[in-house]
């Protein structure tokens, strides 16, 4: 039985249920209870008249049958089955188990803790998080959308926020960078509040995501530049003036004010590699780039 529910095999559930006395294996029965069936005998007649489908009506009515019987036995079996199909460990929930979902939906079901919601949103099986939403199984822990991010699940995060879920913090942003999800860590610069310059710079020091600096504020940004002169990053200094563009007559004053009192070296350094004509024009002093010139003939 336990194969057929990893499987989402519902027939062969159903035969061995009411065919077969083994259940589930030891090892599945004592895993810690998360749901609960509310299978009873008011189930009886309501459960059969709910199916046009000869074979569902006749396999519930022999599993009522089995129920007035064994009530333990089936109670535990049906735990089981919802245990299997809300956790498949490494892999997504398959149609097959979104249809056991349904099925045992019918008895009712009673959620003994938010386990199977935040398994689902970690590993990124958006089917049974929108089963959940779909049959108004309350989401009442409010870091379902960190547990995506940090697993990097982006499609779950995007439909948590579209449902009231926000990104409400930076972190959220160098959890997504430790994943090594480029997609993610865009959307929800993009989509979450103003970078802060200290994640900012967190993200800046890993080459990887050096890019997402196009998406980093101007302001932000100025204070990157800043900071790479002090701590002399030539690498993300050369890559944040040449690769992005600073507007603002605030943004140039502040940079070109900082590249004026800069050590000898680093103004050397930044005049022999940073080539580009309108970037030359505001980040130098004047007769440094005279100098410069002068030197190249």
């Amino acid at each position: 039985m336990d194969e057929a529910a990893d499987k989402g095999h519902l027939d062969v559930i159903l035969w061995l249920l009411t065919h077969r006395t083994e259940g589930f294996s030891s090892s599945s029965m004592e895993t810690p209870l998360n749901v609960e069936v509310l299978y009873s005998f008011d189930h009886e007649s309501t459960t059969t008249k709910s199916t046009n489908d000869p074979t569902q009506r006749s396999q519930l009515t022999e599993l009522h049958s089995v129920f007035k019987l064994c009530p333990a036995f089936v109670e535990g079996c049906l735990w089981c089955v919802a245990e299997a199909a809300f956790d498949q460990g490494h892999i997504h929930i398959l149609e097959g188990h979104i249809h056991i979902l349904d099925w045992l939906r019918q008895f009712g079901m009673k959620l003994l803790s938010t386990a199977p919601i935040r398994r689902a949103a970690s590993r990124g099986d958006l089917n049974v998080v929108k089963w959940f939403h779909r049959n108004y199984f309350e989401f009442c822990k409010r870091d379902l959308l960190q547990l995506a991010v940090r697993n990097g699940r982006m499609d779950v995060a995007r439909w948590l926020s579209e449902h009231g879920y926000e990104i409400n913090t930076p972190q959220m942003v160098v959890a997504a960078a430790e994943t090594k999800n480029l997609t993610l860590v865009r959307w929800l610069i993009e989509n979450g509040r103003t970078l802060d310059v200290s994640t900012a710079t967190v993200l800046a020091r890993n080459d990887n995501y050096v890019e997402t600096m196009w998406w980093v504020p101007e302001p932000e940004r100025v204070q990157l530049v800043l900071e790479a002169m002090r701590n002399e990053n030539r690498k993300l200094l050369w890559w944040l003036l040449m690769r992005t563009r600073f507007e603002e007559k605030i943004s140039h004053i502040a940079i070109s004010g900082a590249i004026d009192g800069a050590a000898a070296s680093m103004l050397e350094w930044l005049v022999d590699n940073i080539d580009d004509d309108e970037v030359c024009r505001w980040c130098f002093p004047k007769d440094e780039v005279t100098a410069s010139t002068e030197g190249a003939e």
